[in-house]
């Protein structure tokens, strides 16, 4: 079956590129939206199986779309070679800021709307393979796939979802629709024999025909799983809906239109595809019901809560992995010394198409920001370093105040919003945090960064010298218990910092394209990254680097069993604007996740200062 691709315009394609890779790697892929991409589409990371082929690593998905295609396919193919020439040499150059700042892929997707010939040796397909294969080595590609038309009609054959959305239906789909809505009665369980037995245990258990009807079509397809409709005598409708060897659900339809409607992104990105299908429970899922676990959709295991007011909202299940580094060097610049950095990265997957930050958006931030915890628990830690450092700020005073930054990295118009808070000690710069907010479509969402950096001496160990310095030593190791002039970072003042951060990356940003942010419908699910690493001067050699766990005084987490990376994180997944009360239990969790896994035993008994929620 083929479809005129052609009509769609380059915008158009590259979200058709994106809602079927979406749809083949589930949750794993993230789509960026128009503007400078990095030389990506979108991304994706883990371990999936393609064309029988096993990946296991980082890819990139790239859209080209060649408008007014020609009949002759050597020209069409001419131009897709010049176009991925140009993006293989890009990732080459180990100058460029794809490279420099970014990922090298490990796998890559060409998606096109040309037709390539499959003449063996001089044909389309094998040229552009060549092409690629002779830039493997020096990019590190393992594998890649080249999507031309005749190959993305092919997966679309797969997506009835997508072609719709896309206007690019089939007589044969309108047909199957009219013959669904024209159907009469049918059997319990008929329409695909992989579901029977488990629909009609279903159908008995909620009460059969007295209690939910016959039913008014057969089994079909939608989103992760199958459906079959039953009506009663007196019109009401009741739905079964079941995941493949799971226990089949039993919905009213009140519950399963919201469920379906759960949210406008496109049908592979959204709606049951994305959410996923209820997990069976006891009884009838009716009108009375307020909450309704979901699995088995792209974007995880999560919960549907609806409100008094009749409104449903999904919010996903609190998850930690140690995967976490897409947004590990995003927005990263050159540094003139050693700073030990923490960073909070929050892609919230709200679906925001359109949307802008405008004057009443930027003006809720700054008032917004006049409540941020940051600069008081940077300032309190500085203060706490006070006979180390020749602050100019005393205990009990203000911290400075957010200001608008501006730099080659820091843009402010309709998209981007940087503000940024400056410490110093009367000549030098000793800490430094920045809030950026960076919009784009609904495909993408948008990204809300909490940076933090600190300079390195205010926490690195130095050694006693002086005999006539062994007695303040031993002082500030009773005080710091860690044998040294200045105190390293322990870790109620990490977990301090990465909860401040978290508030500025999630409660507090949002404020600037959205006055109610969880009213805003989901598109996936929000995930975190909380880091924590070093920073270096660009040519510092490995042995005159502080090393991160040289600044850390990580004791109460127990014997650290090998040495620290240099730079560490965990990664969230958490619905955006959490009360202060939940955000403590999830970070809590979240320390605990992430010392275990890098070496500290005792760290699952670990509670962090109940005071921290003072600030």
């Amino acid at each position: 079956m083929e479809y005129d691709l052609s009509d769609l315009g380059e915008r158009q394609f590259e979200q058709l590129t994106q809602a079927v890779a979406s749809s083949m790697f589930g949750s794993s892929f993230h789509a960026f939206g128009p503007g400078p991409d990095g030389g990506r589409d979108g991304t994706f990371e883990g371990q999936f199986v393609l064309d029988d082929a096993r990946w296991d690593g980082y890819g990139v998905l790239q859209a080209k779309f060649r408008n007014g295609p020609s009949p002759d396919p050597s020209v069409g193919a001419s131009w897709l070679k010049q176009q991925i020439r140009g993006e293989l040499e890009q990732w080459a150059d180990v100058e460029l800021a794809r490279v420099r700042s970014g990922r090298r892929p490990d796998y890559l997707i060409f998606a096109t709307n040309v037709r390539l010939s499959a003449v063996p040796g001089t044909g389309g397909r094998d040229v552009i393979a060549k092409l690629v294969s002779s830039y493997a080595s020096r990019i590190g590609i393992k594998d890649w796939r080249v999507w031309d038309h005749y190959h993305l009609c092919t997966l679309l054959t797969r997506y009835q979802d997508i072609r719709a959305h896309f206007g690019l239906d089939t007589q044969g789909d309108v047909l199957t629709q009219m013959r669904r809505s024209l159907q009469g009665r049918s059997e319990v369980g008929a329409g695909d024999p992989r579901f029977t037995m488990a629909f009609r245990t279903a159908f008995r258990q909620a009460g059969g025909r007295a209690v939910i009807g016959d039913p008014v079509t057969s089994i079909y397809h939608e989103g992760p799983g199958a459906v079959q409709v039953f009506e009663t005598d007196e019109g009401t409708t009741t739905v079964l809906a079941g995941i493949l060897n799971e226990p089949v659900a039993v919905i009213c339809d009140e519950w399963w239109n919201a469920l379906r409607s759960l949210s406008p992104a496109p049908q592979a990105l959204g709606g049951l595809a994305g959410a996923g299908f209820p997990v069976a429970s006891t009884g009838v899922i009716g009108q009375r019901t307020v909450g309704v676990r979901l699995r088995g959709g792209s974007w995880g295991a999560g919960l549907v809560d609806r409100d008094p007011h009749g409104s449903y909202r999904w919010r996903p299940e609190v998850t930690y992995t140690m995967t976490a580094s897409r947004d590990r060097t995003t927005w990263s610049s050159s540094h003139d010394r050693e700073w030990l950095r923490l960073r909070v990265a929050h892609r919230p997957a709200l679906f925001v198409p359109d949307l802008i930050i405008d004057a009443v958006g930027r003006r809720r931030l700054v008032e917004a920001l006049t409540r941020s915890t940051l600069p008081r628990v940077v300032a309190s830690l500085l203060q706490d370093r006070n006979t180390m450092t020749r602050t100019l700020f005393a205990k009990g005073t203000d911290a400075p105040a957010w200001k608008l930054t501006s730099d080659e990295y820091r843009r402010n118009d309709t998209r981007f919003a940087t503000y940024g808070i400056r410490f110093t000690d009367g000549s030098d710069e000793i800490a430094a945090a920045d809030l950026r907010v960076q919009l784009s479509d609904g495909i993408s969402d948008a990204l809300l960064l909490a940076d933090l950096r600190i300079d390195a001496k205010l926490m690195r160990p130095l050694p006693v010298l002086h005999a006539s310095e062994a007695f303040e030593a031993s002082m500030l190791d009773r005080v710091y218990g860690n044998g040294s002039i200045a105190p390293r970072l322990k870790t109620d003042e990490l977990f301090r910092i990465w909860n401040s951060a978290w508030e500025l990356a999630d409660d507090i940003a949002l404020h600037a394209f959205a006055e109610q942010a969880q009213t805003l419908p989901a598109q996936g699910q929000p995930k975190l990254e909380l880091h924590l690493g070093m920073l270096y001067p660009y040519g510092t050699s490995s042995a005159d680097r502080t090393r991160l766990g040289d600044v850390l005084d990580f004791q109460d987490l127990g014997m650290l069993q090998h040495p620290l990376l240099d730079d560490v994180a965990v990664g969230v997944t958490a619905p955006v604007r959490l009360k202060a009360e939940e955000r403590f239990v999830t970070l809590t969790g979240a320390v605990r996740h992430f010392a275990l896994a890098y070496g500290y035993l005792d760290a699952d008994s670990w509670q962090p200062d109940s005071q921290i929620n003072a600030y």
